[in-house]
Protein backbone atom coordinates (compact mmCIF):
# COMPACT_ATOMS: atom_id res chain seq x y z
CA UNK A 1 0.00 0.00 0.00
CA UNK A 2 2.84 2.31 0.57
CA UNK A 3 3.67 1.73 -3.12
CA UNK A 4 0.27 2.77 -3.81
CA UNK A 5 0.26 6.04 -1.81
CA UNK A 6 3.60 6.84 -3.33
CA UNK A 7 2.70 6.33 -6.51
CA UNK A 8 -0.10 8.18 -5.95
CA UNK A 9 1.69 11.16 -4.24
CA UNK A 10 4.24 11.08 -6.93
CA UNK A 11 1.51 11.28 -9.63
CA UNK A 12 -0.45 14.07 -7.84
CA UNK A 13 3.34 16.25 -7.85
CA UNK A 14 3.77 15.92 -11.32
CA UNK A 15 0.30 16.85 -12.05
CA UNK A 16 -2.18 19.45 -10.90
CA UNK A 17 -5.77 17.63 -10.46
CA UNK A 18 -9.10 19.25 -9.11
CA UNK A 19 -9.73 17.01 -6.06
CA UNK A 20 -14.19 16.44 -6.40
CA UNK A 21 -14.03 14.80 -2.74
CA UNK A 22 -16.14 16.72 -0.73
CA UNK A 23 -14.70 15.57 2.73
CA UNK A 24 -11.08 15.47 1.87
CA UNK A 25 -11.18 19.20 0.62
CA UNK A 26 -12.58 20.69 3.79
CA UNK A 27 -15.85 22.57 2.37
CA UNK A 28 -17.54 22.08 5.64
CA UNK A 29 -14.41 24.00 7.39
CA UNK A 30 -14.27 26.94 4.73
CA UNK A 31 -18.29 27.76 5.03
CA UNK A 32 -17.52 27.34 8.99
CA UNK A 33 -15.07 30.18 8.60
CA UNK A 34 -16.75 32.30 6.25
CA UNK A 35 -19.82 32.51 8.52
CA UNK A 36 -17.45 33.26 11.45
CA UNK A 37 -15.55 35.85 9.47
CA UNK A 38 -19.33 37.19 8.11
CA UNK A 39 -20.94 37.21 11.72
CA UNK A 40 -17.68 38.56 13.44
CA UNK A 41 -16.70 40.75 10.69
CA UNK A 42 -19.99 42.00 9.80
CA UNK A 43 -19.88 44.05 13.12
CA UNK A 44 -16.79 45.54 12.18
CA UNK A 45 -17.68 45.83 8.53
CA UNK A 46 -21.17 47.32 9.85
CA UNK A 47 -18.98 49.80 12.20
CA UNK A 48 -17.12 51.24 9.50
CA UNK A 49 -20.06 51.42 7.14
CA UNK A 50 -21.80 53.45 9.39
CA UNK A 51 -18.76 55.67 10.72
CA UNK A 52 -18.26 56.21 6.93
CA UNK A 53 -21.61 56.95 6.49
CA UNK A 54 -21.62 59.70 9.13
CA UNK A 55 -18.54 61.20 7.81
CA UNK A 56 -20.58 61.27 4.19
CA UNK A 57 -23.80 62.81 5.67
CA UNK A 58 -21.44 65.02 7.79
CA UNK A 59 -19.76 66.25 4.68
CA UNK A 60 -22.68 66.72 2.68
CA UNK A 61 -24.44 69.03 5.35
CA UNK A 62 -21.34 70.95 5.29
CA UNK A 63 -21.62 71.46 1.74
CA UNK A 64 -25.17 72.15 1.71
CA UNK A 65 -24.34 74.94 4.48
CA UNK A 66 -21.66 76.27 2.23
CA UNK A 67 -23.98 76.10 -0.72
CA UNK A 68 -26.39 78.19 1.56
CA UNK A 69 -23.77 80.58 2.95
CA UNK A 70 -22.89 80.74 -0.62
CA UNK A 71 -26.23 81.87 -1.90
CA UNK A 72 -26.61 84.67 0.76
CA UNK A 73 -23.86 85.88 -0.06
CA UNK A 74 -24.28 85.89 -3.85
CA UNK A 75 -27.62 87.84 -2.91
CA UNK A 76 -26.32 89.99 -0.29
CA UNK A 77 -23.47 90.94 -3.27
CA UNK A 78 -26.59 91.12 -6.03
CA UNK A 79 -28.02 93.88 -3.45
CA UNK A 80 -24.96 95.53 -3.11
CA UNK A 81 -24.32 96.06 -6.98
CA UNK A 82 -28.10 97.24 -7.37
CA UNK A 83 -27.42 99.52 -4.46
CA UNK A 84 -24.26 100.68 -6.24
CA UNK A 85 -25.84 100.65 -9.65
CA UNK A 86 -28.53 103.19 -8.03
CA UNK A 87 -25.81 105.39 -6.20
CA UNK A 88 -24.29 105.31 -9.67
CA UNK A 89 -27.65 106.37 -11.27
CA UNK A 90 -28.27 109.07 -8.74
CA UNK A 91 -24.60 110.39 -9.25
CA UNK A 92 -25.31 110.63 -13.04
CA UNK A 93 -28.62 112.62 -12.28
CA UNK A 94 -26.98 115.25 -9.79
CA UNK A 95 -24.12 115.77 -11.95
CA UNK A 96 -26.59 116.33 -14.68
CA UNK A 97 -28.72 118.55 -12.71
CA UNK A 98 -25.51 120.43 -11.94
CA UNK A 99 -25.48 120.52 -14.96
CA UNK A 100 -28.44 122.06 -15.87
CA UNK A 101 -28.13 124.31 -13.27
CA UNK A 102 -24.51 125.63 -14.78
CA UNK A 103 -25.74 125.72 -18.01
CA UNK A 104 -28.82 128.31 -16.59
CA UNK A 105 -26.89 130.11 -14.71
CA UNK A 106 -24.22 130.88 -17.72
CA UNK A 107 -27.18 131.64 -19.79
CA UNK A 108 -28.28 133.97 -17.58
CA UNK A 109 -24.64 135.44 -17.06
CA UNK A 110 -24.37 135.73 -20.94
CA UNK A 111 -27.80 137.49 -21.36
CA UNK A 112 -26.38 140.15 -18.17
CA UNK A 113 -23.37 140.81 -19.97
CA UNK A 114 -24.97 141.81 -22.92
CA UNK A 115 -27.47 143.75 -21.59
CA UNK A 116 -24.55 145.55 -19.81
CA UNK A 117 -22.92 145.73 -23.39
CA UNK A 118 -25.83 147.39 -24.78
CA UNK A 119 -26.38 149.52 -22.23
CA UNK A 120 -22.56 150.47 -22.05
CA UNK A 121 -23.25 150.63 -25.90
CA UNK A 122 -26.59 153.17 -25.47
CA UNK A 123 -24.00 155.23 -22.92
CA UNK A 124 -21.37 155.35 -25.80
CA UNK A 125 -23.49 156.46 -28.01
CA UNK A 126 -25.08 159.04 -25.80
CA UNK A 127 -21.73 159.99 -24.98
CA UNK A 128 -20.96 160.39 -28.18
CA UNK A 129 -23.70 162.23 -29.61
CA UNK A 130 -23.18 164.74 -26.03
CA UNK A 131 -19.41 165.51 -27.71
CA UNK A 132 -20.77 165.76 -30.70
CA UNK A 133 -23.43 168.46 -29.51
CA UNK A 134 -20.88 169.75 -27.25
CA UNK A 135 -18.00 170.69 -30.47
CA UNK A 136 -21.17 171.38 -32.85
CA UNK A 137 -22.19 173.99 -30.20
CA UNK A 138 -18.50 174.96 -29.31
CA UNK A 139 -18.48 175.48 -33.15
CA UNK A 140 -21.70 177.34 -32.94
CA UNK A 141 -20.48 179.78 -30.40
CA UNK A 142 -17.20 180.25 -32.14
CA UNK A 143 -18.53 180.68 -35.61
CA UNK A 144 -21.61 183.45 -33.69
CA UNK A 145 -18.50 184.70 -31.99
CA UNK A 146 -16.21 184.87 -35.25
CA UNK A 147 -19.02 186.87 -37.06
CA UNK A 148 -19.71 188.76 -33.67
CA UNK A 149 -16.01 190.01 -33.93
CA UNK A 150 -16.33 190.32 -37.50
CA UNK A 151 -18.93 192.94 -37.09
CA UNK A 152 -17.41 194.65 -34.37
CA UNK A 153 -14.73 195.38 -36.16
CA UNK A 154 -16.70 196.59 -39.29
CA UNK A 155 -18.39 198.44 -36.56
CA UNK A 156 -15.53 199.73 -34.69
CA UNK A 157 -14.38 201.47 -37.94
CA UNK A 158 -18.06 203.61 -37.82
CA UNK A 159 -17.65 203.66 -34.25
CA UNK A 160 -14.34 204.84 -33.28
CA UNK A 161 -15.43 205.49 -29.26
CA UNK A 162 -16.28 202.24 -28.82
CA UNK A 163 -12.96 200.50 -29.53
CA UNK A 164 -11.70 200.29 -26.77
CA UNK A 165 -14.10 198.14 -24.51
CA UNK A 166 -14.77 195.86 -27.76
CA UNK A 167 -10.90 195.14 -28.42
CA UNK A 168 -10.84 193.90 -24.92
CA UNK A 169 -13.91 191.95 -24.92
CA UNK A 170 -12.42 190.22 -28.08
CA UNK A 171 -8.87 189.49 -26.95
CA UNK A 172 -10.86 187.84 -23.50
CA UNK A 173 -13.25 185.38 -25.57
CA UNK A 174 -10.36 184.81 -27.89
CA UNK A 175 -7.73 183.58 -24.64
CA UNK A 176 -10.83 181.77 -22.91
CA UNK A 177 -12.01 180.00 -26.60
CA UNK A 178 -8.03 179.24 -27.17
CA UNK A 179 -7.33 177.14 -23.65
Amino acid sequence: MENIIKSSRANKKNMISFNTNLFETNIINLIFVIVVLVYLGGDLLKDSLTTRKEKILEKLNALENRQLQSLQELENATKQVEKIGDQIIIGHINNFQDIWAQNKNLKELASQKIRQYRESKATRLMMEQKKGFRTLLRRCKDKAVESAIQLSKSKMKTYPIQHAEIRKMTVLWEKQTSS
